[in-house]
């Protein structure tokens, strides 16, 4: 199966010489392999408890009103939302990305990070 992938750093690597070009791929996008893997999120179940509830306060306060039917719906899944990765399906597409694009997207991070580290260091000192 193949899938558009979309990185900033897309835009601005040109394979052909292995540098940066502002003018080679405008839009960012590559046609790539991809391969369906397990959701990470969800685990393969398709849905998972709600991040906005606390779960172990949630049990235990069940727990102390002896609310043994609310226990019972929590553990059925009555708290669970469908997976906001995998909208349910349980699998997620991958790309396999070619060797000059993990390399392009590596170093494109590099530098955000570094320019991050800057900025911060910049903040923390009055600038």
């Amino acid at each position: 199966m193949k899938m558009n992938y979309q990185h900033p750093a897309l835009a601005y690597y040109n394979p052909k010489t292995g540098e940066y070009n502002e003018d080679m791929n405008e839009d960012g996008f590559i046609y790539v392999e991809a391969t369906y893997e397990v959701c990470s999120t969800c685990g393969g179940h398709g849905s998972h408890f709600r991040s906005d509830l606390d779960e172990n306060a949630l049990v235990d306060g069940m727990r102390e009103d002896g609310d043994e039917d609310g226990i019972e719906s929590y553990y059925g899944g009555s708290f669970d939302q469908v997976c906001s990765e995998c909208n349910g399906k349980r699998v997620v597409l991958y790309p396999v990305l070619p060797e000059w694009a993990d390399e392009a997207i590596y170093y494109w991070n590099k530098c955000e990070y570094e320019s991050r580290a800057i900025s911060d260091a910049e903040r923390r000192m009055g600038a």
